[in-house]
């Protein structure tokens, strides 16, 4: 694989620390990465969980400390302006190969259902 140098990396301001974070450092890419898409690299306020069509929050993996409401909106909002189709997790293998930003969406919209105590309802 070749080394690259990311293009146009910025950095949002998470929970205390950054929502997404990458350097000038070289690191390997795929040659059509992302597919020009654009690709959210994450750390823990987001993070890409083993079934790969959803991601998860928390303030503090380590810990388990969760996050509020009013957090995981905050987190859904700031990356809606950005242009992405990939979110790669801060853990290892961790990949939402396409459809990152509704994957961010559902997410959070199946995590505030259960913290509220209104997932799996039948009306």
């Amino acid at each position: 694989m070749a080394k690259a140098r990311l293009p146009e990396v910025q950095c949002l301001s998470g929970n205390g620390g950054p929502l997404a974070t990458a350097s000038d450092r070289q690191v390997d890419l795929e040659p059509r990465q992302a597919d020009g898409l654009g690709a959210l690299l994450t750390g823990d306020s987001i993070t890409v969980v083993p079934d790969r069509r959803f991601v998860s929050f928390m303030r503090s993996y380590p810990n388990l400390i969760p996050l509020s409401e009013a957090e995981i909106r905050r987190i859904v909002s700031t990356v809606e302006p950005y242009r992405f189709d990939r979110v790669y997790g801060g853990w290892w293998d961790r990949v939402v190969a396409r459809d990152g930003k509704d994957a961010i969406k559902r997410s959070a919209d199946r995590y505030l259902q259960w913290s509220q105590g209104t997932a799996g309802r039948r009306v």
